[in-house]
């Protein structure tokens, strides 16, 4: 707790060396609270106001994000990460609304990872999708959006009802030649993630003519053709595989990355 108050004290103060020392201190202590700070009654009380404390505070950093969600899994974890969201929701301000958008979803995705669909009830599906959809998908700063896709994505994993309810809101994404290609991407992988066997038609005809044309997105489309091929969720095309060979020894214009098909 005096660690977290200094490194608040110390991003407030704009001093990033103090700050990136005490990150340190604090991921080694969080370490060390996740194994042994549950023995005992009191020090779980603590531990729980604690975490609670600096999931709040948009100045947290976000390297403490993931350690300090993985320790409150046994502590009332839905529940209490229900109150951090709405805490978050209501310190908003117009001057850091991106900033409590992106740390809204990434708190999110990462409790999606830890969960799994049968501790999900019905009144938190509802919450969790109102805090993704509202206003992020359509978000006017693209990191905002690419976050409220991949957690979208993350939510029609592990929850049935999401995916029919938004599988035409990323269909529409990753259609949309206007949106940033990153953004598209991570829709075209979610889809795939959601993807039934056999694969929704429209799906395959995306990823069809994604790999067909000369576009940014076809080394993913080129991925999520071949996993859908091997997994069975779409007909092995002879096209399909001839342009993925293809893809495979062509070279890359991009002189900036290393892009491996």
């Amino acid at each position: 707790q005096h660690f977290c108050t200094q490194l608040v004290q110390a991003i407030a103060n704009n001093n990033q060396d103090m700050a990136d020392r005490l990150v340190f201190c604090c991921l080694q202590l969080l370490g060390i609270a996740d194994k042994f700070g549950n023995t005992e009654e009191g020090s779980r009380r603590v531990l729980k106001s604690t975490m609670n404390n600096m999931l709040s505070d948009i100045l947290t950093p976000d390297d403490l994000i993931e350690p300090c969600v993985k320790i409150l899994k046994s502590h009332d974890f839905l529940d209490t990460i229900q109150s951090i969201l709405d805490t978050l929701e209501t310190q908003k301000t117009d001057e850091l609304e991106t900033n409590y958008c992106l740390r809204i979803v990434s708190i999110l995705t990462i409790v999606l990872g830890e969960e799994s669909s049968s501790l999900l009830s019905t009144k938190k599906v509802k919450n969790f999708e109102r805090y993704i959809m509202v206003n992020n998908l359509q978000h006017s700063n693209s990191l905002v959006r690419e976050a409220a896709v991949e957690c979208l994505g993350k939510l029609g994993i592990v929850v049935e009802t999401v995916r029919v309810s938004h599988w035409t809101n990323l269909l529409e994404i990753a259609c949309d030649e206007t949106e940033r290609t990153e953004i598209r991407a991570q829709a075209m992988l979610a889809l795939f993630d959601w993807s039934t066997c056999p694969a929704d038609p429209d799906f395959v005809r995306l990823v069809s003519t994604q790999v067909m044309e000369v576009s940014n997105n076809n080394v993913i489309a080129a991925e999520i053709a071949a996993k859908l091929m091997v997994t069975g969720k779409a007909a092995c095309d002879s096209v399909w595989l001839a342009h993925l060979v293809k893809l495979y020894f062509e070279e890359t214009d991009n002189d900036d990355d290393d892009v491996e098909l």
